[in-house]
């Protein structure tokens, strides 16, 4: 009796070399043609060239990016102060790039391509490129200005020197 004859089983279809039933779909020629798989090539391509620029930081980003590391580390030496009861520093280098809070040994790197001013008081400066915004236990400071500039983009990162107020502002560059 054929495997047809009997009563709830069904033809597979004709048997491999191996004498295996295979499906009777796979018989057709699954798959891909070449084609298909060059057109979602292509297609796959034309979405990374969209998004790959995208995903890429801009300089204006950037610049606000390090705008606010200074004005993230102004804000962490005030604290410090504060809760340490005495005055402290915090260190600009605008040749290196670099900010560091005084007795500290962690400096943090600003991208080179950024420029840099410190605008201090006289009694702070430790040289032609390198002084110091002075945090007292009160929360008032010396006062300052880092002012940050790429390109056609300049920001501005100021210290008020009654209430050690540390904000950022944009230039508008003329």
């Amino acid at each position: 009796m054929a495997a047809t004859d009997r009563p709830g089983v069904k033809d597979m279809g004709p048997t491999s070399a191996t004498g295996n039933k295979r499906p009777a779909t796979l018989q057709r020629g699954a798959g891909f043609t070449l084609i298909e798989l060059l057109i979602t090539l292509v297609i796959i391509a034309l979405i990374a060239a969209i998004a790959v620029p995208s995903l890429r930081s801009s300089p204006a980003a950037d610049l606000r990016n390090s705008a606010q590391m200074v004005a993230a580390a102004l804000r962490q030496t005030r604290i410090d102060a504060m809760s340490s009861g005495r005055s402290l520093a915090l260190l600009v280098d605008t040749e290196a790039h670099t900010l560091q809070q005084q007795d500290r040994d962690n400096p943090r790197q600003l991208p080179d391509d950024i420029a840099l001013v410190l605008t201090t008081a006289e009694q702070e400066m430790l040289g032609p490129d390198r002084g110091g915004i002075r945090f007292w236990p009160d929360g008032s400071a010396t006062g300052g200005r880092v002012t940050l500039a790429r390109d056609q983009l300049t920001l501005r990162v100021d210290v008020e020197w009654l209430t050690g107020r540390v904000r950022i502002s944009a230039l508008d560059n003329e």
